[in-house]
């Protein structure tokens, strides 16, 4: 994806000069927003950000919220790199309110995987886990792209962030196949990012059970290792919040709890949850 990066700049500077001149204001906005990207990815997340508020503001002017919503997505990281990080979710935040209104499943899965990224860094892992559940299933769908081979490797951050090493190992060796396929090297952040997670796991699960996580992770389908992963964490919180609750109610109480939830019918159940509750409890 990023190739020959000097090449790649020189004739995105020349093509945004060329569109500027051109007056061409709706190819502008696509080559500011796609200049902007490589500039972020290189550290220069001021240069980044006015690019990118260039682009938004030509976006918005003309009223493409397609490309207002990219716009909004990409630029998040520019502004999370200048410490903005209030700004970064905002822009996130209403990225992906516009492409679930277009219905753009590719930029909605960039929200969703950026998203989880800035949860995991907060520490908020059952957001992520949340958050990467759903851009999963885009990714199976849109088929495997560069995009899916990050969105692997962000869960493999959930995976070490919930102490399970050997499934980290898993994923990032499933999504090595993708970033062969698409010649897409990573991001100098991504890859500082990515040996960081390699040196943790390979630590924790010492040199044979690393091998043997990576060479499963490698072997199969990325799409089912995703799959697995999922649904072992799915079930991982289950058990979680089952113990929680007989913490919190006791054994009796979980156990009335339990039966009493089991012979309401659907529909009154959901009411139960939405009825707020009075004020005090």
């Amino acid at each position: 994806m990023l190739g020959d990066l000097a090449r790649a700049r020189a004739l995105l500077e020349e093509s945004v000069a060329l569109l500027r001149a051109a007056g061409d204001l709706p190819i502008l906005a696509i080559g500011l927003t796609n200049l902007a990207a490589l500039v972020r990815d290189v550290g220069e997340a001021a240069r980044a950000e006015a690019l990118f508020a260039e682009s938004l503001q030509l976006a918005r002017e003309q009223g493409n919220q397609g490309m207002q919503a990219l716009t909004l997505v990409e630029e998040a990281a520019a502004a999370r790199a200048l410490g903005d990080d209030a700004r970064a979710q905002g822009a996130l935040e209403e990225g992906l309110a516009l492409a679930r209104g277009l219905g753009d499943r590719r930029v909605v899965a960039m929200a969703l995987d950026a998203l989880a990224e800035a949860a995991l860094e907060r520490g908020a892992v059952a957001d992520a886990a949340d958050l990467l559940a759903e851009s999963a299933a885009l990714h199976r769908a849109l088929g495997g792209t560069d995009q899916a081979a990050a969105s692997l490797e962000t869960l493999a951050r959930l995976a070490a962030a919930q102490g399970r090493p050997a499934w980290a190992a898993r994923l990032l060796a499933a999504a090595e196949p993708l970033r062969a396929a698409g010649r897409a090297r990573r991001t100098p952040r991504r890859q500082g990012m990515h040996d960081h997670l390699v040196g943790v796991a390979r630590a924790a699960l010492g040199a044979e059970a690393w091998a043997a996580a990576w060479a499963a992770g490698g072997a199969e389908p990325w799409e089912r290792a995703a799959a697995a992963f999922l649904a072992e964490t799915g079930e991982a919180g289950h058990a979680r919040l089952v113990e929680d609750l007989g913490v919190a109610l006791g054994p009796e109480g979980y156990a009335q709890a339990h039966a009493d939830g089991e012979s309401l019918a659907l529909e009154h159940a959901v009411d139960l949850a939405l009825t707020p509750l009075p004020d005090g409890s």
